[in-house]
């Protein structure tokens, strides 16, 4: 009896890669195999979850097996009864050794479970980087290709706006330079975000770029009525930095705190400086950022933003600077209340 029952469970256990569909046939067909199956109920707990009848009476006879992963107790398997059985002896050593290989192949199917949860993880990183070395090779092909065009556009389009005398015609070709500079733009964060583009460190002014950031922002600024509340601790804080590799970091945080606030809402810059490292946080107190994607918005072509408004690579070329710098940013983000970000980096290179 005790040996069928081990049969079915082992056939059962080489079927799935699965606990939850398994352990609950598991414990129906243990609870067939003692010599009180009316009354005999079985149950097993692993980690947070709990399978079977949970209804048998923990204060009378019961035998208990723990299950063990990577020589951890991970659960637990045990076999009891609804009612009291009479006798001392009420559980059978072939009983007892049954419930210890049951336990065993619930750990087996346990370990195939998170191996393919490993699996299918590491399947996902790999996709992802592949993806990411064809783009790394796409983009360096693209640059090339679009860049002169572009500058050609760009050339010609100023050439018309300042040789022109008909309004209109120096309106749109104001267009087409707005619009071949964006592109140029797209083509630079894919490049800074697939490749590793060699930096031009020098010793710069942390203030200098922030207020630069902030000057290329003063209309947006203006137009949303938003005041900044710049709190200088450090006026003289330098460090060895990309300069516009860096503009551009805090031109991404500072445009994202701007779109999150409301109108007359205003955005704290801290500038701070301590062992070594230089910190600047960027507080706003608009929207937030959901909390079921704040483990994502440094994905690469991750965005929040409306269909259309946004090319998902604001926050990921952010974290590939800050990082190409030695240096980490940070975040805190309520829903409604606002977000915080944290850039911390050496004064040094």
């Amino acid at each position: 009896k005790e040996l069928e029952c081990l049969y079915d469970i082992s056939s059962l256990v080489s079927k799935s890669n699965k606990l939850a569909p398994v352990i609950p046939q598991i414990c129906s067909r243990l609870t067939q195999a003692f010599q009180y199956p009316e009354i005999t109920a079985t149950r097993v707990s692993i980690l947070n979850d709990s399978f079977g009848n949970k209804t048998h009476l923990d204060s009378v006879a019961e035998i208990k097996q723990n299950i063990y992963f990577q020589g951890e107790i991970i659960g637990y398997i045990s076999v009891g009864f609804t009612t009291i059985v009479p006798g001392k002896n009420v559980f059978l050593i072939e009983e007892k050794k049954l419930l210890n290989k049951v336990a065993e192949e619930i750990a087996f199917l346990y370990e195939r479970e998170q191996r393919d949860k490993n699996e299918a993880t590491l399947n996902e990183i790999v996709r992802r980087q592949d993806r990411l070395t064809v783009l790394g090779e796409m983009t360096a092909g693209v640059a090339h290709e679009l860049n002169t065009p572009l500058g050609n556009v760009i050339g010609f389009a100023e050439f018309i706006i300042d040789s022109s005398k008909e309004f209109n015609t120096k309106k749109d070709a104001k267009k087409i330079k707005q619009s071949a500079l964006h592109a140029r733009e797209i083509v630079k964060k894919l490049m800074l975000f697939s490749c590793n583009i060699p930096q031009k460190l020098e010793n710069e002014s942390i203030k200098s770029m922030i207020d630069e950031a902030l000057d290329l922002l003063s209309p947006l600024l203006k137009q949303n009525h938003i005041k900044i509340n710049f709190k200088n601790n450090c006026p003289e804080a330098t460090a060895s930095i990309d300069k516009v590799q860096f503009i551009q970091v805090l031109f991404n945080l500072f445009n994202n705190a701007i779109q999150a606030s409301e109108p007359s809402d205003k955005i704290i810059i801290e500038l701070n400086q301590s062992n070594g490292y230089i910190t600047i946080i960027i507080q706003d107190f608009g929207i937030g950022i959901p909390i079921d994607i704040q483990d994502k918005i440094f994905d690469p072509f991750f965005t929040h933003n409306k269909q259309g408004s946004g090319n998902g690579l604001g926050l990921s070329v952010v974290h590939g600077i800050i990082k190409q710098h030695k240096g980490r940013i940070q975040f805190t983000s309520t829903p409604n209340q606002g977000t915080t970000f944290v850039i911390s980096i050496p004064k040094k290179a």
